[in-house]
Protein backbone atom coordinates (compact mmCIF):
# COMPACT_ATOMS: atom_id res chain seq x y z
CA UNK A 1 0.00 0.00 0.00
CA UNK A 2 2.79 2.62 0.61
CA UNK A 3 4.51 1.93 -2.41
CA UNK A 4 1.45 2.16 -3.90
CA UNK A 5 0.59 5.77 -2.49
CA UNK A 6 3.98 6.99 -3.00
CA UNK A 7 4.36 5.79 -6.82
CA UNK A 8 0.51 7.99 -7.20
CA UNK A 9 2.50 10.94 -5.53
CA UNK A 10 5.28 10.44 -8.06
CA UNK A 11 2.91 10.94 -11.04
CA UNK A 12 0.61 13.21 -9.58
CA UNK A 13 3.78 15.50 -8.16
CA UNK A 14 5.32 14.58 -11.96
CA UNK A 15 1.84 16.37 -13.42
CA UNK A 16 1.22 19.00 -10.67
CA UNK A 17 0.76 21.34 -14.01
CA UNK A 18 -1.98 19.07 -15.30
CA UNK A 19 -3.13 17.68 -12.17
CA UNK A 20 -4.32 19.78 -9.70
CA UNK A 21 -6.36 19.98 -6.23
CA UNK A 22 -7.75 17.24 -4.04
CA UNK A 23 -8.21 13.65 -5.84
CA UNK A 24 -11.29 11.61 -3.86
CA UNK A 25 -9.63 8.27 -3.63
CA UNK A 26 -11.93 5.54 -2.20
CA UNK A 27 -10.32 4.21 1.07
CA UNK A 28 -11.20 0.60 0.24
CA UNK A 29 -10.94 -0.06 -3.64
CA UNK A 30 -8.68 3.32 -4.48
CA UNK A 31 -11.05 4.46 -7.38
CA UNK A 32 -11.02 7.90 -7.88
CA UNK A 33 -14.11 9.96 -8.02
CA UNK A 34 -14.16 12.09 -11.37
CA UNK A 35 -15.53 15.10 -11.87
CA UNK A 36 -18.89 13.77 -12.98
CA UNK A 37 -19.36 12.21 -9.89
CA UNK A 38 -18.67 8.76 -11.62
CA UNK A 39 -16.07 6.50 -9.53
CA UNK A 40 -13.25 5.29 -12.40
CA UNK A 41 -9.83 3.02 -11.98
CA UNK A 42 -6.59 5.05 -11.37
CA UNK A 43 -5.33 3.89 -14.59
CA UNK A 44 -8.54 5.51 -16.52
CA UNK A 45 -8.09 8.96 -14.30
CA UNK A 46 -4.48 9.27 -15.51
CA UNK A 47 -5.21 8.19 -19.19
CA UNK A 48 -8.04 11.06 -19.05
CA UNK A 49 -6.16 13.95 -16.81
CA UNK A 50 -2.69 13.31 -17.72
CA UNK A 51 -0.17 11.74 -20.06
CA UNK A 52 0.78 9.34 -17.86
CA UNK A 53 0.19 5.31 -18.85
CA UNK A 54 -0.05 2.93 -15.77
CA UNK A 55 1.53 -0.89 -16.13
CA UNK A 56 -0.07 -3.21 -13.81
CA UNK A 57 2.07 -5.13 -11.38
CA UNK A 58 2.05 -6.82 -7.65
CA UNK A 59 4.13 -5.73 -4.82
CA UNK A 60 5.55 -8.67 -2.63
CA UNK A 61 3.11 -8.20 0.31
CA UNK A 62 0.40 -9.12 -1.98
CA UNK A 63 2.09 -11.39 -3.88
CA UNK A 64 3.06 -13.38 -0.69
CA UNK A 65 -0.93 -12.81 0.49
CA UNK A 66 -3.02 -13.54 -2.34
CA UNK A 67 -0.50 -16.15 -3.45
CA UNK A 68 1.45 -18.07 -1.40
CA UNK A 69 1.58 -20.97 -3.33
CA UNK A 70 4.91 -18.85 -5.08
CA UNK A 71 6.93 -17.69 -2.24
CA UNK A 72 10.44 -17.99 -3.05
CA UNK A 73 9.47 -18.49 -6.30
CA UNK A 74 8.69 -15.20 -7.22
CA UNK A 75 11.84 -13.57 -5.79
CA UNK A 76 13.94 -14.67 -8.83
CA UNK A 77 11.50 -13.27 -10.83
CA UNK A 78 11.26 -9.85 -9.24
CA UNK A 79 15.31 -9.63 -9.13
CA UNK A 80 15.33 -10.30 -13.08
CA UNK A 81 12.67 -7.80 -13.54
CA UNK A 82 14.21 -5.31 -11.64
CA UNK A 83 17.35 -5.54 -13.75
CA UNK A 84 15.55 -4.73 -16.99
CA UNK A 85 14.51 -1.26 -15.92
Amino acid sequence: MKSYLKRLLKIITAEQDVLKGLIPVCTACHKIRNENGSWIFLDQYMQNHSSVSLTHTICSDCMHKYYPMFRGKIHNFEKAYQHEE
